[in-house]
């Protein structure tokens, strides 16, 4: 079973996206890596993810290639997490 925090997915918010910067429909984009534990209808661990505004979520979860969505979750999730420990989520 993979891990599940609410606290991590509430804490999108108030947040602004890590790409953008806008607060438009921000919302914790869990990674879309099998790796990460994503399977058919399974999110991934929810420690995964990135804050995305809508934009970004659909880019993130549409028809973008492979490589492009790796690259892209390696760049953004280091921010994120660090997000998450000053915010307290994490401890």
């Amino acid at each position: 079973m993979n891990y599940r925090n609410k606290k991590i997915l509430e804490s999108a918010r108030d947040e602004t996206c890590i790409v953008c910067g806008s607060r438009y429909g921000v919302v914790w984009a869990h990674s879309n890596e099998i790796c990460h534990g994503k399977g058919r209808g399974i999110k991934a661990h929810d420690l995964l993810g990135l804050y995305l505004c809508f934009d970004h979520h659909q880019w993130y979860d549409g028809d973008a290639p492979r490589e492009k969505k790796k690259e892209f979750f390696r760049e953004h999730y280091p921010a994120c997490m660090v997000r998450l420990c000053e915010k307290g989520v994490l401890k």
